[in-house]
């Protein structure tokens, strides 16, 4: 049957599978060890990860054998996603802003590509030049 709402991870420890055209959710369900049908170009549709659907005969084939995700597959793939396209904050919660700008600014050092954003808006600019200490800014 299908469900409209409810909390995710309760449904997706329980669900056969999960289907998504590029849902982030598909990680979730990952995570949660249910088998994901993957139909878009998303970045997770990688074999041991999320099957690829190209028409109804992949959804058929889904449903009558679900793969399963290669759990350490998926702790390595979400350590990677983590280290490099992740930084932790809010957009809606100003008071992390200085946080997660250091956190881009060492990112950007960590990559060498801080010289490349020099002319980057006023407001960016004073984060190029604050000192880091283990990869956070010097107080």
């Amino acid at each position: 049957s299908l469900m409209y709402n409810g909390h995710g991870p309760t449904i997706l420890a329980h669900a056969a599978g999960f289907i998504s055209v590029n849902s982030t959710m598909a990680l979730s369900a990952m995570h949660h060890g249910c088998p994901v049908l993957a139909f878009g170009d998303c970045f997770y549709r990688i074999p041991g990860l999320a099957a690829p659907g190209r028409n109804v005969a992949a959804l058929d084939s889904f449903w009558a054998e679900p793969p399963a995700v290669d759990h350490d597959m998926y702790l390595r793939f979400r350590a990677l996603l983590l280290q490099e396209t992740q930084i932790n904050g809010s957009f809606y919660q100003p008071r992390f802003y200085p946080a997660m700008a250091a956190a881009v600014v060492a990112r950007l050092r960590r990559d060498g590509l801080a010289a490349k954003y020099q002319s980057a808006p006023v407001a960016v600019r004073p984060w190029l030049d604050v000192p880091l200490v283990s990869g956070v800014p010097a107080e």
